[in-house]
């Protein structure tokens, strides 16, 4: 028993001194395709935000030469990436050349990629390059498999974590599922704890687990409602938990000026207040950090809700501390007469559906 404790911790340690030696060497992607033309654009772009605090950016770029293309860097971690290729300045040398755009997802850590296909032209956004080269890939082009197999969406997300519970690929999508409260139930936040325990070759993703995982306990669904600073129309201090209205089912519209999608739905969320106005409580609350650009914004859209504004400490605890929104606004929380959050619905005809199931 002791000799295997002793082994688990060398494989351990050897992963950790595998992974700290690909960093120090960096990631080099190749690609020769058939029929690819010179003067094709290459680039690479991180295609997640969590891991660069920010938006998606390019990493690297080049251009096809002698049929062939080369991207180096470095990455302090593995990374979801999105290869792309166009051949828009040769379409600008000739309009005879017909654009065309490819988009690969693939995993990128600090080892050799080989980029692959029949041909060029048979190159597309259904078939894109073939990948080769890293665990993190050969996990990602297996997950990617399991989908097209199961052709289901989050349920080949859930079989691929519980079968991989220490891929960087598994945290991931754990990662994923874990933003915006109130979506998981308290199981299924219980079955992610539970089966992502270490990721070796990606400490810092692992961290981020852990943090959101603190997080989303307490705010699973049926939860009791989490608060949230906010100052009313005059400017007052209002807490978001003493605004539920008890004996009444409460929605709560999260939005914002900027927001195009948010005030589209307003009319449908304004029709399903009306045609459940004995039972059901609207109220909207913007995170607008721009005062004026919320009051100019309300004007326009005149809805007869009670309006709310985040504080500074609201809005930190709505997109990072507690509700976790990071991918924004609109977002709602349908809270019940107990003062419980049944769900986060997607929208309006989401909540209609709980409130006729709910007489």
């Amino acid at each position: 028993m002791e000799m295997m404790k002793i082994f688990s911790l060398f494989i351990v340690s050897l992963f950790g001194c595998m992974s700290l030696f690909a960093q120090e060497k960096g990631f080099v992607i190749k690609g020769r395709i058939p029929g690819m033309p010179d003067g094709v654009e290459v680039s690479l772009l991180a295609a997640e935000k969590d891991l660069l605090g920010g938006e998606s950016s390019t990493l690297v770029e080049t251009t096809v030469k002698n049929g062939y293309f080369e991207l180096r860097g470095k990455l302090d971690a593995p990374l979801l990436c999105t290869l792309i290729t166009n051949n828009q300045m040769l379409h600008l040398k000739d309009t005879s050349c017909q654009i065309k755009w490819t988009y690969t997802p693939l995993f990128v850590e600090n080892v050799e990629i080989a980029i692959k296909a029949d041909d060029y032209d048979s190159v597309t956004s259904e078939t894109p390059f073939i990948v080769e080269g890293g665990e993190a890939q050969r996990d990602y082009a297996e997950y990617q498999r399991l989908k097209e197999e199961r052709r289901r969406g989050e349920s080949a997300e859930w079989e691929f974590i519980l079968s991989h519970p220490r891929s960087v690929v598994s945290v991931m999508f754990a990662n994923q599922m874990l933003l915006r409260g109130y979506n998981l139930t308290g199981e299924q936040v219980k079955t992610l704890e539970k089966s992502i325990l270490s990721v070796p070759t990606d400490t810092a993703r692992f961290a981020l687990f852990q943090e959101r995982i603190a997080h989303a306990k307490l705010t699973v669904i049926g939860a009791p409602l989490m608060n949230l600073e906010m100052n009313d129309l005059d400017g007052k201090l209002i807490n978001l938990v003493d605004v539920v209205h008890e004996g009444k089912f409460m929605l709560v519209d999260f939005w914002a000026s900027w927001c195009g999608m948010c005030i589209h739905a307003m009319p449908k969320v304004k029709a399903l207040q009306d045609e459940f106005k004995d039972r059901l409580l609207v109220i909207a609350v913007s995170c607008d950090k721009n005062l004026k650009a919320w009051h100019k914004a309300m004007e326009r859209i005149n809805v007869p809700f009670p309006h709310y504004v985040l504080t500074k400490q609201g809005y930190n605890d709505f997109y990072v501390n507690k509700y976790q929104v990071r991918n924004g606004v609109p977002y709602y929380i349908l809270i019940d007469p107990d003062g419980n959050v049944v769900k986060a619905p997607r929208g309006a005809e989401e909540v209609r559906e709980i409130l006729k199931q709910n007489k």
